[in-house]
């Protein structure tokens, strides 16, 4: 019996799938879904925001 291969690029499959892909190829095709932030802005997330700095803030060195 002659071992399945993948139909894009040949290679031998141990557990063929049902569409004839490989994993590898079956990764190169399927696509990267990119979910918006909501508010547009990147590295934003809701609920968090960021510390004010103020100059010459005291720190234990300064003490």
């Amino acid at each position: 019996m002659t071992p399945a291969r993948c139909r894009q690029c040949g290679r031998r499959l141990r557990r063929p799938a049902r569409d004839g892909l490989g994993p590898v190829c079956r990764r190169r095709t399927t696509e990267v879904l990119l979910v918006p932030v909501p508010d547009g802005t990147p590295g934003h997330v809701p609920g968090q925001t960021a510390l004010p700095l103020v100059p010459l803030q005291p720190t234990l060195w300064s003490l």
